[in-house]
């Protein structure tokens, strides 16, 4: 099993915890199909965390950036917390 660096570990665990409070907030707001399409995005950091691969990371970016392209940033911008110069904190 191949394990991402600590610091891309941290941070795909914060950008999973801001996509459930997104999701939370969308779904109270009624916007379904965001909330489809954000859990379309992020429910393959689960298993990329888990079994680490060298395309992994790009492959998020990838599904980050087409997201973000459809929803424009707003309050969670999520490409910015993979660039960040900190980790960020939970």
């Amino acid at each position: 099993m191949n394990e991402p660096p600590d610091e891309i570990k941290l941070r795909l665990l914060f950008i999973l915890h801001r996509g459930f409070v997104e999701a939370r907030l969308l779904a109270g707001a009624g916007k379904t199909k965001q909330v489809f399409d954000l859990s379309d995005t992020l429910e393959l950091i689960p298993g990329m965390l888990q079994n680490w691969q060298d395309g992994d990371w790009q492959a998020v970016r990838t599904l980050l950036k087409t997201y973000q392209e459809k929803y424009p940033i707003g309050r969670f911008d999520y490409m910015a917390h993979l660039s960040d110069q900190d980790v960020p904190p939970f």
